[in-house]
């Protein structure tokens, strides 16, 4: 090529592939109006938090439950409901989602945390879980199941919610006779017909409400934590490196810190603070917890974010009342 070349003039090329047709076919009526998900696997995995995890009257066990699937986004992959179990209480997580590429196909995960708190002791069952989905190589309908399970709920460590005294009529009657043989060698005669029976039922509930008190509601006052309690095991668990318990401070902490917001996990704690950093860093924590994606949690900035909420929250903490005020 010549120096007077590179002035010479240039005619545009465009090139075309060659056209295509793509037959579209319909959703078969098979699937019956459900979630479509034409994929070439998938499959349902549950994990329980601890692997074998003892199930206790008001203590939370969490669950997370994983769909797979090959061949799809994660958009595509459709959400669980979680059936009512009677006797336990459940919250669910928000799920979290991700894809990836393996040996040049889509691979989609979707994760679906649930907490549950048994009310009672005794057998449950988790009802099982399952998803239906179109075989694109077998061109058939198929259905991933994830198995029911029976579950063992023990009582609580601290015993059933203890009642009343129950005093059987019996037990009325002869309370005055015992009274009054006691009675006899240390003053006056006492007549069983002296003392109503409604009257013994009457001490019996005040000397049970007094128990009741003196066991329990001295030992729940010494239970309950302050912020600053909260502030300390905060400290501890990042220094252990145990994000599960980092997990339950924070949340702690936050419903100590704001009475007048609901905060059962992690993105509630989220909502919540004002600091940029914070927020990224509990966005990691529940990465780390919760997603098998690698997270980027810095235990370092998580420090530093952290109290600078805490200044923050000092300036601006403000009493709660509950109720409004009538005359401003």
């Amino acid at each position: 090529m010549g120096f007077s070349d590179l002035f010479a003039s240039r005619n545009p090329i465009m090139l075309r592939p060659d056209s295509i047709n793509i037959d579209v076919k319909p959703i078969p009526a098979a699937n019956g109006g459900y979630w479509w998900l034409p994929a070439s696997e998938v499959t349902l995995s549950a994990e329980w938090e601890n692997k074998n995890p003892t199930f206790r009257v008001g203590e939370a066990v969490s669950r997370s439950i994983y769909i797979k699937a090959a061949g799809v986004i994660d958009t595509q992959l459709p959400n669980l409901k979680f059936a009512e179990i009677e006797g336990v209480k459940q919250y669910p997580d928000k799920p979290v989602t991700m894809s990836t590429q393996d040996k040049g196909k889509v691979v989609s995960v979707k994760k679906f945390g649930n907490v549950f708190i048994p009310e009672k002791s005794g057998e449950i069952t988790l009802p099982e879980v399952s998803i239906d989905w179109y075989n694109i190589h077998t061109k058939q309908l198929e259905k991933s199941v994830l198995p029911a399970q029976k579950i063992k709920v023990l009582p609580a460590l601290k015993g059933e919610e203890s009642a009343l005294p129950q005093i059987e009529p019996e037990e009325i009657s002869q309370q005055p006779q015992v009274s009054h043989n006691k009675a006899t060698a240390l003053a006056q005669p006492i007549s069983q017909n002296n003392i109503p029976a409604w009257l013994w039922v009457i001490v019996a509930f005040l000397l049970g409400l007094f128990c009741s008190w003196f066991l329990f509601g001295r030992h729940t006052q010494a239970e309950k934590k302050s912020a600053n309690d909260y502030i300390k095991q905060i400290k501890e668990a990042v220094k252990t490196e145990n994000s599960k318990a980092l997990r339950d401070s924070l949340i702690g902490w936050m419903q100590e810190t704001n009475p007048d917001k609901k905060i059962n996990n992690l993105d509630d704690v989220i909502a919540c603070v004002g600091n940029k950093s914070l927020k990224e860093q509990v966005a990691e924590l529940n990465i780390l917890l919760y997603s098998p994606k690698k997270a980027d949690f810095k235990p370092d900035v998580f420090l530093k974010a952290f109290a600078e909420e805490q200044k923050k929250g000092k300036k601006s903490t403000k009493k709660f009342d509950p109720l409004p005020k009538l005359y401003k």
